[in-house]
């Protein structure tokens, strides 16, 4: 059987939120590209749900559903939200646009269930053995998930229960509840009411490793039961992540890691899409102009610093760390509280605020 050779201007591998949201942006008809989009997967629904917190005009805007204006942190009523707001995002929306767009590009196309054998870094471009053939391209961007699962940074890890329902007869709005100790860990309970009746619920605890998270999906289904739905009946997920974002992928040759981290302390993926998204539309731009694409960034410093803050108070022990966050949320403004919850920039700017919860702690 003869071999097939592929030759593109851009692989891509993987058709998640990264590599489709740059696969989109490389397709627009005016940059004329050969874009290449192989999965290892068949492709799927999304059913992912991207909750966060940012100011309007975002990257996403296109694809949001729902939005708040108002949010009611650690037990407190309801307190509105001056600059950034709450936004929702099914992951599927963003996965349809740039399917359209590929569909749309002549020279574009996504194979799926492609294994990828070796990758050979050659003179100014990059050559794949993959289970369709020889692929060359003159780069090609990685954002497969990493393997060796989550590596918790300073020995804090955040495991998540998360559940969608539906038929749900309570207002729309998003609630975070007050922090406290469980398992040898700080744990809470969010809860975003959708217009139309449904809610996503999260269980979550910040533990250390060993703990794997028994008694959160638990206390999920308390939750769903508290707002009349059937816990049996509810779409559900785990998440792991680790509380200190780690250091992005470095380019090599033309080769380029492009993939989702975890940045933040609470909306991590949401955050990740984002920035994910936001790094994709400039991504193509320059490409198309100079042949070549930097890494996404990193998650921004303020994302490691809100991180690390944490991190000192849970080293103190969970009870000391469950007050301090009560209390600094009840000091910071909401749309400083939801910034400092999500690692994303200007949270800092309310510091002064709760700087002698620090020295008391």
């Amino acid at each position: 059987m003869a071999v097939m050779t592929l030759e593109a201007d851009i692989i891509i591998a993987g058709a998640g939120a990264a590599g489709l949201s740059l696969a989109g942006a490389l397709a627009h008809p005016a940059l004329r590209l050969r874009v290449l989009v192989l999965e290892p997967h068949a492709l799927k629904h999304n059913a992912r749900r991207w909750v966060f917190p940012a100011e309007p005009g975002h990257v996403l805007s296109d694809h949001v559903t729902a939005s708040f204006e108002s949010v009611s942190l650690g037990g407190r009523a309801a307190a509105p939200l001056a600059r950034v707001r709450l936004f929702h995002v099914p992951a599927q929306a963003v996965q349809d646009a740039a399917l359209e767009r590929l569909a749309g590009a002549p020279e574009a196309s996504l194979e799926e269930n492609v294994r990828i054998d070796a990758i050979v870094n050659e003179d100014r471009s990059v050559r794949l053995e993959t289970s369709l053939g020889v692929a060359r391209a003159r780069l090609f961007v990685d954002t497969r998930p990493a393997g060796g699962g989550v590596v918790p940074a300073r020995a804090w890890t955040q495991i998540a229960w998360t559940a969608l329902a539906r038929d749900i007869e309570a207002e729309p709005g998003f609630t975070l509840s007050p922090a406290f100790c469980e398992g040898g860990g700080v744990g809470f309970d969010q809860t975003l009411v959708l217009p139309g009746g449904e809610a996503l619920v999260e269980a979550v605890r910040l533990c250390r490793p060993g703990d794997q998270g028994d008694g959160l999906e638990a206390r999920l289904d308390a939750r769903l039961a508290a707002l009349g739905a059937d816990p049996s009946a509810a779409a559900r997920r785990r998440f792991v992540a680790p509380l200190e974002p780690g250091d992005p992928d470095m380019v090599r040759g033309a080769v380029l890691h492009a993939r989702a981290g975890a940045g933040g302390l609470r909306f991590g993926p949401g955050i990740e899409a984002v920035r994910l998204a936001r790094w994709s539309e400039a991504a193509a731009s320059r490409f198309a102009s100079g042949g070549r694409v930097s890494a996404p960034p990193g998650p921004r410093r303020s994302a490691r610093a809100a991180s690390r803050k944490l991190l000192r108070q849970l080293e103190a022990g969970p009870e000391p760390a469950a007050l301090w966050l009560n209390e600094m949320l009840a000091r910071l403004a909401p749309d400083a509280a939801l910034r400092f919850l999500a690692g994303a920039p200007g949270w800092r700017r309310s510091a002064a605020l709760f700087s002698p919860l620090q020295k008391s702690a």
